[in-house]
């Protein structure tokens, strides 16, 4: 009789070497923008990057490059995001109209809240086409992570984002 163990074993390493269980690839069109960047980056277990930018003050903040789009017709989208707050309950009515009046004012991007659990979080996030310049990629980059950084700072006073 074959030990239960050697066959759960043998069967996991199939899903893995099959690819059935391996992270899914980095888009390679945002992978050879970012590494043309000089950005410090690491692919997280979605195939997504995720830069640590250090900001002015000692203050430092995560953005996500997603690897997959989404389309619209022919139109491909891809987003560039982080995290300006995490709440464990939902948003205050002043959070709320800040973030709308803010998203008024911006040229590119926008403050969004998503429920995960009971936590609530706020995200900017900037939507493009997949295949940038690499000047663009490091404007929308920095845009990302200074508005979420400030929004977190003038909001919340911390910097765990």
């Amino acid at each position: 009789m074959i030990n239960l163990r050697v066959l759960l074993a043998t069967l996991l390493l199939s899903f893995i070497t099959s690819g059935v269980l391996a992270k899914p690839p980095t888009d390679p069109r945002v992978l050879q923008v970012v590494k043309q960047s000089g950005l410090r980056y690491q692919i997280d277990g979605d195939g997504d990057v995720r830069l640590m930018m250090g900001l002015p003050g000692g203050r430092s903040q995560v953005v996500f490059i997603n690897s997959n789009t989404s389309k619209i017709g022919d139109l491909e989208i891809r987003e560039i995001w982080s995290v300006g707050f995490k709440l464990s309950s939902a948003p205050s009515p002043q959070i709320r109209a800040k973030m709308l009046s803010l998203n008024a004012n911006y040229k590119v991007g926008f403050w969004s809240i998503k429920q995960v659990g009971p936590i609530h979080i706020g995200i900017f996030t900037v939507k493009l086409p997949p295949i940038i310049s690499t000047d663009v990629m490091k404007t929308i980059v920095q845009v990302v992570s200074t508005t979420a950084d400030s929004f977190e700072r003038e909001t919340l006073s911390s910097d765990d984002l």
